[in-house]
């Protein structure tokens, strides 16, 4: 940990929903880690119960059919349960674990697809997670002290940090890649004016009344370091105003960090990540095959596969 600053006192100790932050990490990383999706498959985002749950998309706004790269830029709440309940409920808490977010009995539920955990999470955790995917997906346990050294340059202490593979370098790639198009189109698209790659996701948690949210989020992540950004209290009553989201004033601090960052360097694609060409007439009927190698230009997309 480089840095660690809250104008309230506890912050390190308190735990917080950690709301939409938790898509990448619990839903999609474990769909694609276990071959089930890919930024090209099309999920269906409509109203609908999965075993008695009925989650609910912001404002209630659905867009039917939508591949995975845009239902995570946009941070849907149904194709991420949808992409959870593929995985398993179990295998997929099984990952948060790994990443040093311990769960109780009581989270293992799909409302952990969107965030809603018993009794929420550190800060630090939730920069520890985000930092696993910028490396290639093997987690460090996170620490605030790197050595100790006594007055004479001695060394006293180390810290070597216990390093656990979680997910492949072709998930963590594909998963920092849809986020890098979260932060230039999505709902951080504020961090497009930095001019550079780097990966973000918001976060809001709500409440009751629709007028105020809880906690409000940005995790972004370079080449060479990661950040949070966090918007709440330490009561956890939702004093936040409505209109103060993940999106908003985080992805603004977010902003303003990262501009006196020196510029870092684009992320490497791994040899096991192969981009090709597929058919968009096919892809916006619900279809993921290969373009024709004679195609023209305007009937074929890009995508990313591991």
């Amino acid at each position: 940990v480089k840095a660690f600053y809250s104008n309230c006192t506890h912050t390190s100790e308190i735990k917080r929903q950690p709301g939409s932050l938790l898509k990448p990490l619990v839903a999609f990383a474990p769909a694609i880690e276990n071959g089930l999706l890919s930024p090209a498959s099309i999920m269906s985002d409509a109203p609908r119960s999965f075993t008695g749950y009925t989650p609910k998309n912001y404002k209630d706004e659905y867009y039917g059919d939508i591949s995975v790269r845009e239902a995570l830029k946009l941070s849907l709440n149904i194709p991420a349960v949808e992409a959870m309940t593929l995985v398993g409920v179990e295998n997929a808490c099984s990952y948060l674990s790994r990443l040093g977010m311990p769960l109780t009995e009581s989270d293992l539920n799909l409302s952990t697809a969107l965030g809603g955990l018993t009794y929420g999470v550190h800060l630090r955790d939730l920069a520890g997670a985000y930092c696993a995917l910028a490396n290639g997906g093997t987690y460090a346990d996170v620490a605030f002290i790197k050595e100790i050294r006594d007055k004479n340059g001695k060394i006293l202490y180390s810290h070597k940090p216990a390093l656990r593979r979680v997910f492949g370098e072709d998930t963590s790639y594909l998963i920092t890649d849809m986020l890098k198009d979260t932060a230039l189109d999505g709902t951080a698209k504020k961090m497009s004016v930095l001019g550079y790659e780097i990966a973000s996701k918001t976060g809001t948690v709500a409440s009751a009344d629709p007028q105020f949210n809880t906690d409000a989020y940005n995790a972004s992540y370079t080449s060479a370091e990661t950040a949070i950004f966090w918007q709440g209290n330490l009561s956890g009553r939702a004093l936040l105003p409505g209109v103060i989201t993940g999106g908003g004033s985080p992805t603004l601090f977010a902003v303003n960090y990262f501009s006196h960052s020196p510029k870092p360097r684009p992320f490497i694609m791994p040899k096991s990540v192969v981009e090709l060409n597929i058919d968009k007439f096919d892809l916006d009927v619900g279809n993921v095959t290969l373009a024709d190698e004679n195609a023209p230009y305007f009937a074929v997309k890009k995508e990313l596969f591991s």
